[in-house]
């Protein structure tokens, strides 16, 4: 069924339409792969469920022409949401926030459920987007 009507993604019509490689890109050959946008979206819904993300407490950390990032929290869990929207390389830092934490989630897989990350000094290539976790970490935010 997923390599057929509506490539697996849908039991009925969708508004936009199948994409004419569904026969190679569909549920089926996605869902095997951990590298693939289904198992990123599964990932990013996995964690919008999380208290930090569906509560209203949010801390812009750093906005500048190539990056985004900000804080999500609920009680004493904290989340950093890096973002970078440029065709460079970004290796900066982010002045109002220093600690240590644990990649949740990395768009190239290549940080996540590693060791402790320092949060100022996180090294994003282009397009690239990390959440950092403080778990047991105390951060220091203005």
């Amino acid at each position: 069924f997923c390599s057929g009507l509506f490539a697996g993604f849908s039991k009925v019509k969708p508004w936009l339409p199948v994409a004419s490689d569904y026969l190679t890109i569909n549920v089926d050959t996605e869902k095997g792969d951990g590298e693939s946008y289904l198992t990123k979206y599964k990932e990013l819904i996995k964690l919008r469920n999380n208290a930090a993300f569906v509560s209203d407490a949010l801390k812009i950390i750093h906005v500048d022409t190539q990056v985004f990032s900000y804080v999500r929290t609920h009680e004493d869990e904290h989340y950093l949401v890096v973002i970078n929207f440029s065709d460079k390389i970004w290796d900066g830092d982010l002045e109002k926030l220093s600690g240590l934490g644990t990649v949740v989630y990395d768009t190239e897989s290549k940080l996540a459920g590693k060791e402790k990350v320092d949060v100022n000094k996180l090294k994003l290539n282009v397009g690239q987007a990390v959440i950092v976790k403080n778990g047991d970490e105390k951060w220091h935010m203005p």
